[in-house]
Order: C-alpha cells, then sequence, then structure tokens
C-alpha cells in the first residue's frame, strides 16, 4: 500500500483562535459565528459543516465528513473528519 501524499507545507492543522474568520457561502464569519450545517469554502469545493468542537477555552475545531482544507485569515487550515459511531 502507498501512504498518502503529504500535506502541503502552507497548510496549518489544528484548532483556529476565536476570531479567526472562516469563508463561507455567506461570506467571511469569525469561526465564534459558525454552526453545524453552514457550508464552509474549502480547497475542494463547498463543504457543509457537521460540528464545532472546543477542546480548549477560545479554540475551535471545525468537523466535517471527510478531512477538509479551509480558507481562514490568509492561511489553509486543514480541519479533521467526523468519528463515526462504533
Amino acid at each position: 500500500m502507498s501512504r498518502p501524499p503529504a500535506p502541503p507545507r502552507d497548510v496549518t492543522p489544528g484548532v483556529l483562535p476565536l476570531g479567526t474568520v472562516v469563508l463561507t457561502m455567506e461570506g467571511a464569519l469569525p469561526v465564534e459565528y459558525l454552526g453545524a450545517g453552514d457550508r464552509i469554502v474549502s480547497r475542494a469545493e463547498m463543504q457543509v459543516l457537521r460540528s464545532v468542537d472546543t477542546p480548549a477555552p477560545r479554540r475551535f475545531a471545525l468537523t466535517f465528513d471527510r478531512p477538509q482544507v479551509v480558507y481562514t485569515d490568509g492561511r489553509q487550515v486543514r480541519c479533521a473528519a467526523a468519528r463515526r459511531p462504533a
């Protein structure tokens, strides 16, 4: 089996701090205003946001059906896929 390609170096993994602006179908919005069902601009195409988690105070993690790279404040951020129930 071959390994998946490594992500580009310009992509940041992880969570977004409070106030980070994310590109959505409705325009650029701060991450704290996002909710499940919002449509987010990703590298692949428009994606439906499944959930917004807060793993730490003032930090937000966006979750999609599959891993995605989204556009924020001039950066590209890698977001996780939702975990499937066992």
